[in-house]
């Protein structure tokens, strides 16, 4: 048997076949991935428009700094200089928050003022009204910056916007260059011929015994 050319030409075929379905199972892979990003890129294509006009509403809702009306606790309004009581009041209502629970502590130049409890005394803070404007670091309970960093949260959602419009142009020229990338796998008949002609030295090897 050691002398049949047949054996190592089933070898040969089986390891040419092998290497074709790895190659085959890294095509499936790399085209779903593509197929996963050009999905992500067309739904972001649809939606964006919507969000880029809810952000616009906001930027035009923003109101100016109040001196009289600062910011509202629980329907209580206070002025700009009473903000060291608006803080207390603030962290009355972050300490009552549960584990990962959500609830509106106030209102701040138009917008609500929303935490969210996530680990360890650490919140979430947002600034919502038709889209949401998380701060960029968690806080623990608020301080003096507290309404500054509120601030510098309204002062980006203009850059938001056209961040969110600069998006489409370039999701569109992404997609369309996915699509381009999308080609069949284009080796089914060699396999199919491989996997033939394994077949019939198997039946020949069989016959052989």
């Amino acid at each position: 048997a050691s002398g049949n050319p047949n054996i190592l030409k089933e070898i040969e075929l089986r390891r040419e076949i092998d290497e074709l379905n790895a190659d085959r199972i890294r095509w499936h892979k790399a085209n779903a991935a593509v197929n996963d990003r050009a999905g992500y890129l067309a739904r972001q294509i649809e939606s964006l428009p919507g969000l880029i006009a809810d952000i616009g509403k906001d930027a035009d809702s923003i109101l100016p700094k109040d001196e009289k009306n600062f910011f509202t606790v629980g329907g209580k309004s206070y002025e700009a200089k009473q903000r060291e009581k608006a803080l207390t009041d603030i962290n009355d209502a972050l300490k009552r928050l549960g584990e990962n629970k959500s609830a509106k502590i106030g209102e701040y130049r138009g917008f609500d003022v929303v935490a969210r409890k996530i680990y360890l005394g650490k919140y979430k803070i947002s600034l919502q009204n038709n889209s949401v404007y998380e701060l960029s670091d968690d806080i623990g309970l608020a301080t003096s910056g507290f309404f500054t960093r509120l601030d510098n949260a309204l002062n980006s959602v203009s850059k938001e916007l056209n961040a969110k419009k600069a998006l489409i142009p370039a999701y569109k020229k992404e997609l369309g260059g996915l699509k381009g990338a999308l080609k069949p796998w284009g080796r089914e008949n060699e396999l199919r011929m491989l996997n033939k002609r394994h077949d019939e030295i198997m039946l020949r090897l069989k016959e052989k015994e």
